[in-house]
């Protein structure tokens, strides 16, 4: 099998705490996404560093949601956990004053049986995914040679490096979409750097 590079970056304890001590003494405000979904498998939580705890968490916002790994984005349910009171008030008044504060109890009865009745069920689609994943890396390598995989650390997108294919941006979308059947994201949508990459979504099931 060939080697593949890796993506969906997680950070490491070293990493968090590094960039904790610099917004805590800098006075930044550390915005901590946190989806509860297969982006952050391997999430590690800025509030739980055995480095400044306290200072870390008075800088720290974070933002959650249960979309992604259970398939519920139409219910729009979120959370978010902001310790400094100051910083709570602020935004409890930006959601207020943009009428963003209004769910509904579709989305509360959900997320409550999400967390509570579906790890089994997470557990399960982890591994599915994950075989996706298995799948197409295996498939390129004994295939598609040119095409470079990488691999997610947390997330169920794969980048597809297509440049030895020798096609721009463009033409390889097209190809994928009307000769493979594949409707894959440009790289370049996602800014400098994108060129000859495609995005793979693998979270789908009897896709392979």
């Amino acid at each position: 099998m060939q080697s593949a590079q890796s993506g969906g970056r997680v950070w490491d304890k070293e990493t968090l705490t590094r960039l904790a001590e610099i917004c805590t003494n800098t006075r930044l405000s550390l915005y901590q996404m946190k989806f509860m979904l297969i982006w952050c498998l391997k999430v590690i939580s800025i509030l739980l560093l055995p480095v400044f705890p306290k200072a870390a968490a008075q800088i720290s916002l974070t933002f959650m949601a249960p979309s992604k790994t259970f398939n519920m984005p139409g219910l729009i349910s979120s959370s978010y956990i902001i310790p400094n009171e100051e910083l709570r008030k602020q935004f409890v008044g930006f959601l207020e004053a943009s009428e963003l504060t209004g769910g509904n109890i579709f989305a509360y009865a959900a997320t409550v049986a999400a967390y509570e009745k579906g790890e089994e069920w997470r557990k399960q689609m982890l591994e599915y995914v994950q075989g996706n994943i298995d799948f197409v890396v295996d498939f390129l390598s004994k295939n598609i040679p040119q095409i470079k995989p990488m691999i997610p650390e947390a997330s169920f997108l794969v980048w597809l490096d297509c440049e030895e294919l020798g096609m721009e941006t463009d033409r390889l979308f097209d190809f994928f979409a009307k000769k493979a059947g594949l409707g894959l994201n440009k790289g370049t949508t996602f800014g400098p750097g994108g060129e000859y990459h495609l995005r793979l979504n693998v979270a789908v099931q009897g896709l392979f």
